[in-house]
């Protein structure tokens, strides 16, 4: 298990480094980043969302939250055992971690979060918002975005009150 683990903290980092290599080489050279390949990244200067060749990220088409039922026990084992292992690495309470489920269109993802959260005793945030739309059938639109964040920060607040986490600023570490 801890071979898993190192894998997933090996993939993490890579990405996180690749990242912030697009969210600093980006603005500064924006010609390298020219594509016809859509990028979504988040500015390290002040966190907010930047759109790169994204036609779609204006559109907004509705769809009706349904989860169907997420039947792959294996893979929920796998992700359970791969949270153990995380646990038993990092010294955190896990009533201060918490999952959820970001609605999409034929994403199980709310029933995963409640399947994993169960098993590893973390906290459960799941929420939906009416109206739900998507700009490409795998995103929320901007506006619905805003508004289930919204709902899902309503409801984490009581947690970081719990945890003592409310109003603390990120603590960054170098890996």
């Amino acid at each position: 298990m801890a071979e898993i683990a190192k894998g997933a903290r090996i993939r993490y980092l890579l990405k996180k480094g690749a990242l912030e290599l697009i969210a600093t080489v980006c603005p500064l050279h924006p010609e390298i980043c020219n594509s016809p390949v859509a990028v979504i990244y988040r500015s390290v200067l002040n966190g907010e969302w930047v759109w790169l060749n994204t036609s779609n990220a204006e559109r907004a088409l509705p769809f009706e939250f349904n989860e169907s039922p997420f039947e792959n026990e294996k893979a929920i084992d796998q992700w359970a055992r791969t949270g153990v292992e995380f646990f038993k690495e990092f010294p955190i309470q896990r009533h201060c971690v918490v999952l959820t489920g970001v609605p999409a269109p034929g994403l199980s993802a709310g029933r995963i979060a409640t399947s994993l959260a169960g098993r590893l005793g973390t906290e459960l945030i799941n929420v939906t918002v009416n109206d739900m739309t998507t700009m490409d059938q795998a995103h929320l639109s901007k506006e619905t975005a805003e508004r289930w964040s919204q709902a899902f920060l309503a409801r984490l607040d009581p947690v970081l009150n719990e945890c003592g986490l409310r109003g603390r600023q990120p603590q960054h570490t170098s890996m």
